[in-house]
């Protein structure tokens, strides 16, 4: 319900300020991606992958209901990159080799069955929110203690910043391997790479 809430939202938004509403419907292409219509379902998060991280029969069963609804791209909600921190329970993941077999189902799944294509959201949580906090490592632009959850940061090294690169890297090349069309990065909502990009986090350097 809340998936299609959303799709329903941007379908009015778009024909509200499209002046030519048939557009919408129309083949078109971003990059190399080519889409049978204008229209995106952004990254939600369903809260049904398994503690580790897998999709479930019920993620399939989301993104195969999508597909058949002939969105042209879907992106999937946000895939955590590393294994020292999830942003949140029930999350999908994209930190080992592991997790590939599961994800190639799904877009083998959406590409015999769909015109759809579908692209991972990846990401790097933060201070602002952590599933398990007690047994993570939350990194930041600096060492502060988040207004909004109370959890304080680890100030990056530049190594660290290196690794974190690395983990975006290897998740990227995991989702092309599992037959994702593309990867959308995560840059919002005070996850890390937000707040590289955020003056509030280098008030306190």
């Amino acid at each position: 319900m809340k998936n299609n809430i959303i799709i329903l939202v941007f379908l009015l938004f778009n024909i509200i300020h499209t002046k030519n509403y048939s557009d919408l419907f129309k083949p078109t292409k971003i990059g190399s991606i080519s889409t049978i219509n204008h229209f995106i379902r952004s990254a939600t998060w369903e809260g049904k992958a398994t503690e580790e991280g897998y999709p479930t029969e019920a993620c399939y069963d989301i993104y195969s209901k999508l597909g058949k609804g002939n969105i042209g791209i879907i992106i999937t909600s946000y895939a955590y990159v590393a294994n020292y921190e999830r942003p949140g329970k029930e999350q999908l993941a994209i930190n080992s080799d592991n997790h590939i077999p599961y994800y190639k189902k799904m877009t083998d799944y959406i590409h015999k069955n769909t015109k759809s294509k579908i692209i991972m959201q990846i990401g790097h949580g933060s201070a602002i929110s952590q599933g398990d906090p007690e047994h993570a490592k939350i990194f930041g632009p600096t060492a502060m203690t988040n207004y909004i959850s109370g959890l304080k940061s680890i100030e990056m090294s530049k190594q660290d910043i290196l690794n974190v690169e690395q983990l975006f890297v290897d998740a990227a090349v995991r989702a092309k391997k599992a037959g994702f069309d593309g990867v959308q990065l995560h840059c919002a909502h005070g996850y890390l790479l937000s707040e590289f990009i955020s003056p509030y986090y280098y008030l306190f350097v």
